[in-house]
């Protein structure tokens, strides 16, 4: 791509960053606290919790019957993000706020790296800075770089690897191989498929730098092994002090994200487009997020077709051969190995969408399309360009102004907030979805899940549940099951609880001994049976942090994860 005409300086292209920057951490900042705490975040955060505070990754105090041992052990997912996690939560702190700015840290590093990386490829400052604008306006990614998830961390770790792939080709220093491997490797620690897809990109730059010379390319090539191996020991070391958990555990969760069969090229179409329609709300319910989001993905599509076009009539096709092979590989990878419902590895391909439309926006701008009227293809060019920048700061705004987003005031905080005003004493523990660690703790007061709750005999003068768990139609343990069993004990010990509030999402019992203990008045004494069954909960409002129902056998497992909110990988 040519060289910026005139280019921007340093100093320019520096303060331009800083103000993207910006912009993307009070995009973050403004949903951080919005969205319900959910299975994912909650479990992988106790994992890191664990590190920090006991030197180990067991979760302690929640279990899945389908995931051996994890209890002591976390092999169900590959070890970066925990142990990265880990070592924050250590310094700054545990809560739900500070595992969600970890991914919004992450998440800017890898916006910076982004921008130094396509500068570097295109030797175009205005380009990158006009891509990288974009992108972190871009509503689904701010969302999926804000969740506590490892997805924001691979994305920094393999743009890391792609920027040193890219510097080594400019300078040739053998530390440079090395890091870029060694970055690959890491992304690979943090999410397979960043990896996988950080290898295809630093592969691809590598093939054109044609330059590689014997014997120099041996030595250039242990440099490039010895980045995986070391952090490769360190993961086998890990492996090796329980190789049948770690067999039951990653096989599990690699058999719930690669069960999808069938023809190989309709298996990666219809995984990229089920990601891409749940990411910009073309499924499911039609709400004015997700009009918006349509609109900016439509921008993106025009743009990058405006590319194309120009591309092919000034014959500059081969300016777009690195960011075409980028996404292209970036979208086999997560189409064929992974399933239509996940949308957080678009972050992989997102970047290459946007800087073929940043492109396409710049001809258009410069006058390339041969308009007639250069105001026309400016006034068009911006036309198109303010869907994802302009309807991404309305967007945001929505989330600030409405109390109808915040989901976690609505569903969640009011029963943490209702548990810890009564007078708890240590040795009181309360039975409840994972998602109650962000608030109640992760170090013994709350008892996340039935089968794991139940398996411990503690008695629980309080407990949470989701409000629809006993509805006809919520997802049921397979009969005879221990956790069918678990479920009907249950129900039983409710039945003789007291209700004392609920959300839309939750409800909260307590045990009325425990009250009459404890000195707090009984919200029902006249009340024989509290019926744990009826839910009056405002059917608009749906939770989205309970815990996949838990299973023992493996139908019922994956029937249950099918309908639970999508796993960490």
């Amino acid at each position: 791509m040519s060289q910026d005409a005139p280019a921007a300086s340093p100093l320019r292209q520096l303060l331009v960053l800083a103000v993207i920057l910006v912009i993307y951490i009070a995009h973050g900042w403004a949903i951080i606290n919005k969205q319900t705490p959910w299975f994912d975040e909650v479990t992988l955060s106790a994992h890191a919790n664990s590190l920090a505070i006991h030197g180990d990754l067991g979760s302690r105090y929640w279990s899945i019957p389908t995931l051996p041992n994890v209890e002591a052990y976390a092999y169900h997912i590959m070890p970066g993000y925990l142990v990265t996690l880990g070592g924050w939560m250590g310094v700054v702190g545990n809560d739900m706020v500070s595992v969600r700015a970890f991914s919004i840290f992450t998440g800017a590093l890898g916006i910076v790296l982004f921008f130094l990386a396509i500068r570097r490829l295109t030797n175009a400052p205005t380009l990158a800075l006009l891509a990288t604008g974009v992108l972190s306006a871009d509503i689904p990614f701010i969302q999926y770089t804000t969740y506590g998830r490892p997805d924001s961390l691979a994305f920094l770790l393999a743009m890391a690897a792609l920027w040193s792939a890219l510097r080594f080709g400019q300078t040739r220093a053998p530390r440079q191989l090395f890091f870029t491997h060694l970055f690959t490797c890491l992304a690979g620690l943090t999410h397979p498929l960043a990896g996988l897809s950080a290898l295809a990109w630093v592969l691809i730059t590598h093939w054109r730098q044609d330059d590689f010379r014997l014997p120099g390319l041996l030595k250039l090539a242990a440099l490039a092994l010895l980045g995986y191996l070391l952090p490769a020991l360190a993961w086998l070391g890990y492996i090796l002090q329980s190789p049948a958990d770690f067999i039951g555990q990653f096989m599990t969760n690699q058999g719930h994200h690669t069960a999808n069969e069938g023809n190989f090229l309709v298996k990666v179409i219809t995984n990229v487009l089920g990601k891409f329609a749940l990411a910009y709300g073309l499924s499911g319910a039609v709400t004015a997020a997700s009009w918006i989001k349509t609109l900016a993905l439509a921008s993106y599509l025009a743009l990058s077709a405006t590319a194309f076009a120009l591309a092919l009539r000034q014959r500059a096709w081969r300016t777009l051969i690195a960011p075409v092979l980028f996404g292209g590989v970036s979208l086999l990878i997560i189409g064929a190995m992974s399933n239509p419902h996940n949308p957080f590895y678009l972050l992989y391909v997102l970047p290459w969408i946007i800087l073929l439309a940043a492109w396409g926006t710049l001809q258009l701008w410069g006058g390339a399309w041969r308009v007639k009227n250069q105001r026309v293809g400016r006034f068009i060019a911006l036309l198109i360009l303010a869907a994802p920048l302009g309807l991404s700061a309305a967007s945001q705004a929505r989330w600030r102004l409405s109390e109808a987003m915040d989901s976690h005031a609505l569903l969640h905080k009011p029963v943490v907030d209702s548990v810890l005003a009564l007078p708890l004493q240590p040795q009181d523990k309360v039975l409840g979805p994972a998602a109650f660690f962000y608030g109640l703790g992760f170090e013994g007061r709350l008892i996340a899940d039935e089968w794991f709750g139940y398996k411990s005999g503690i008695h629980y003068p309080l407990i949470i549940i989701d409000a629809k768990q006993f509805e006809p139609g919520t997802p049921q343990p397979a009969p005879n099951s221990e956790v069918a069993h678990a479920w009907a004990r249950l129900r039983d010990q409710l039945s003789q609880y007291r209700l004392l509030m609920q959300t839309p999402a939750y409800k909260l019992y307590a045990d009325p001994a425990w009250l009459r203990q404890r000195g707090v008045a009984d919200p029902n004494p006249e009340q024989g049976a509290a019926d744990p069954a009826p839910a009056e909960a405002n059917a608009d409002v749906e939770a989205e942090s309970i815990a996949p129902p838990n299973v023992a056998d493996p139908a019922a497992a994956q029937d249950a994860a099918d309908a639970a909110p999508a796993e960490a990988e």
